[in-house]
């Protein structure tokens, strides 16, 4: 048993086993004095449970329209705000603000609606204890007016059924809590030394908010060590979705009696400790991003205090690897400049030039090995660029979600079997659109 299962185990199972035995305990003992009227409390206890259900039932619903309508609301603002240069050279702003105002209205209704349907189981399942003590007070009267029953018989009866069902109800409130819970924390327990080999067979993928939509289609890829694979396609085919997956970002589909869709190292995506996983994963994506800090900062953000990749002699080599130390020691403070969310720096000086592309493939090629001899990284470039292309050992060719082309760069572009026009075609794109 995984220790954060051992450890949830030890401090809830002996509060459930001390509340059960006391509500047990309080039943018998209810049952003794007087066992028609306890019966007549318990055979409103399933009526109880129906309604905390039908609540958590509704309640989770509306909560997942309600986030996909307020995720929409801020996927808006983000791209209006992240280009806002671009949304006001073409005066754009009146479009975007009616954009965001009617993304805000419907996240507003649907909160309505949400309000409207969950509140009325809510407020069942806290009034209907109320409806059984007056059931239980009711039929208590009746047979103590008939004689049936004495006083004391009757305070001890009704004592007991209120205590047992208050704990009850308080227990089964907490149910769809717990739930949630243990679903939120169902992580692996498998940490891995190396994630490689990864492996996707099959794999199809949907995203949440469109579950009915196949974004990847039995995609089958592998990535090895000492090489480096490079996803191709044109846009909106899957290929950043295939970075997300191996990044954990998301899950795929898990087919039932089928071999795992992704695997790492041969163990399946689902079985591993995500945390652990992506300490042996990097991700650096197209579009720079600058902390609102110093450069040094920015360069070793994230690391343990206490880590040696802190130290100057590891920033300074990390700098030159990415031939930025030259230009980083020309600013007035050096490493110490502080850029205000990259507002200190130019776009130029942010991305790559020609010179500083052509040392990135360079240390490219160290990591995966090509020039030591030795057993290095997994590298996979999702790239428009031919030089980047050029630099794989592997091309992968993505259209519609689905695999359809796979080689070396000669045999796909050099052999004129590139499906999608050939050379021709790679050497006339000029977006530039690197992820590693």
């Amino acid at each position: 048993m995984p220790r954060r299962w051992a450890r949830l185990s030890g401090c809830f199972v002996p509060i459930l086993l001390t509340v059960a035995s006391m509500i047990l305990g309080a039943l018998i003992w209810a049952l003794v004095i007087r066992w028609d009227l306890t019966l007549i409390m318990l055979a409103g206890l399933p009526v109880a449970f129906a309604i905390s259900q039908a609540n958590s039932f509704f309640s989770d619903k509306w909560e997942a329209i309600c986030d996909e309508a307020a995720a929409a609301t801020g996927v808006i603002f983000s791209e209006t705000f992240s280009n806002i240069k671009v949304v006001r050279v073409l005066t754009l702003e009146r479009y975007f603000s009616t954009k965001h105002s009617q993304a805000a209205a419907t996240a507003y209704h649907r909160g309505v609606k949400r309000a409207g349907f969950t509140n009325l189981f809510y407020g069942l399942q806290q009034s209907v204890v109320d409806y059984l003590t007056a059931l239980v007070f009711y039929y208590g009267s009746k047979i103590l007016s008939e004689g049936h029953l004495t006083v004391a018989e009757a305070l001890r009866v009704i004592n007991l059924l209120l205590f047992a069902l208050g704990t009850a109800m308080a227990m089964v409130a907490n149910v769809p809590q717990i739930v949630a819970s243990k679903a939120t924390a169902a992580h692996g327990a498998t940490r891995l030394k190396t994630p490689l080999p990864i492996g996707m067979t099959n794999l199809q993928f949907s995203y949440p908010r469109a579950p009915q939509t196949l974004v990847l289609r039995n995609i089958t890829l592998t990535i090895a060590s000492s090489s480096c694979t490079a996803i191709v396609g044109a846009s909106g085919c899957g290929k950043s979705t295939i970075a997300s997956l191996l990044l954990r970002l998301y899950g795929p589909a898990q087919q039932p009696d089928a071999m795992p869709p992704l695997t790492y190292a041969t163990h399946p995506s689902h079985t591993l400790h995500t945390p652990s996983l992506r300490t042996h994963l990097g991700y650096v994506p197209q579009a720079p991003f600058l902390f609102p800090s110093t450069v040094r900062e920015n360069l070793i953000y994230g690391l343990h205090k206490a880590s040696p990749l802190r130290e100057d002699s590891n920033l300074y080599l990390a700098a030159r690897q990415a031939h930025i130390h030259d230009f980083v020691v020309s600013l007035p403070q050096g490493y110490d400049t502080l850029v205000e969310g990259g507002m200190a720096v130019s776009g130029g000086q942010a991305a790559l030039d020609a010179e500083a592309a052509e040392g990135v493939r360079g240390v490219m090629k160290g990591l995966v090995g090509e020039e030591e001899g030795r057993e290095g990284m997994g590298v996979v470039v999702v790239t428009h660029r031919k030089e980047m292309i050029r630099v794989a050992g592997r091309l992968v060719m993505v259209e519609g979600g689905v695999v359809v082309e796979e080689g070396t760069y000669g045999e796909l572009v050099g052999g004129g079997v590139w499906k999608g026009g050939g050379q021709a075609e790679v050497e006339e794109v000029e977006e530039v659109e690197d992820e590693v």
